[in-house]
């Protein structure tokens, strides 16, 4: 008769159940070619648009002293990956974090990698008595049928603070409309879509676009090979940040505005 002992892990299991914080094993891609990480060819201006948030927030709070606790819910956060950097990357003890979508398999995903963030499942209607000092749209309002995009930026700004500030970033007109977006946006048709409850304080593009920069980026990351060199990479994420005054020759525009007086939800 087999005896059977209780299996012992060996050594520190933390270290491990640490590790599992990204499901790492799942990086490669077994085949005959097989790939051996992972890799998005928008990663340089997601990363640019994550640090234009961060910065902005980081500012705020240094122009706040003493320093107050800040409400801030991103709004069709999706996999919560925003939050989670922000959770990393600013003193997120003075800043209580919640995302919000409809989509229960993003958000699994959000509760997976920043559970110290609220996560609710609901439409963005569904909130209510409860008010924000910022909120966050970050390529949200492309996905809105414009019929109803007015009413949609009605929610936003009811759940906001008076004076509460809305992050906003879009793609431009420079870009192609993709096949799972409505539109993309202009200065002045991102203007005409806030304007009924917020005030512009700020808006500009940002995106570097150009034949040059295709053709670095082709030889960086191709069929054949993908070159993945920090510092190369901290220079594609800076050309990404850097602002244009026209909307047409960037990819994206950036936008900071401050809800104007009550609205009801």
């Amino acid at each position: 008769m087999t005896n059977y002992q209780k299996f012992q892990p060996k050594g520190d299991q933390t270290i491990q159940s640490d590790q599992y914080a990204f499901p790492y094993h799942f990086i490669p891609t077994p085949g005959v070619n097989p790939r051996l990480a992972r890799f998005w060819t928008f990663s340089a201006s997601y990363v640019a648009a994550l640090e234009l948030v961060t910065d902005y927030i980081e500012n705020a709070n240094a122009a706040s002293q003493p320093i107050r606790s800040i409400s801030y819910i991103d709004i069709g956060c999706g996999d919560g990956a925003l939050l989670h950097y922000l959770s990393k990357d600013i003193n997120h003890k003075h800043i209580q974090l919640t995302g919000v979508d409809y989509d229960e398999h993003a958000l699994a995903w959000a509760r997976m990698f920043t559970p110290a963030a609220e996560w609710i499942c609901a439409d963005l209607s569904d909130i209510t008595g409860r008010k924000f000092d910022i909120a966050s749209a970050i390529e949200v309002l492309e996905h809105i049928d414009p019929a109803i995009l007015p009413s949609f930026l009605d929610g936003v700004a009811g759940v906001m603070e008076d004076k509460g500030k809305l992050i906003v970033t879009v793609p431009s007109i420079g870009k192609t409309v993709a096949e799972k977006h409505f539109q993309h946006f202009s200065f002045q048709s991102l203007r005409d879509a806030l304007e009924p409850n917020f005030d512009i304080e700020v808006i500009y593009g940002f995106e570097m676009s150009g034949w040059w920069l295709r053709l670095l980026t082709r030889l960086l990351w191709n069929s054949h090979w993908r070159i993945d060199a920090p510092r190369i990479n901290r220079y594609l994420v800076d050309l990404h940040k850097k602002r244009h005054n026209s909307d047409e020759n960037a990819g994206r525009l950036f936008c900071i505005a401050s809800k104007r007086g009550s609205v009801t939800q």
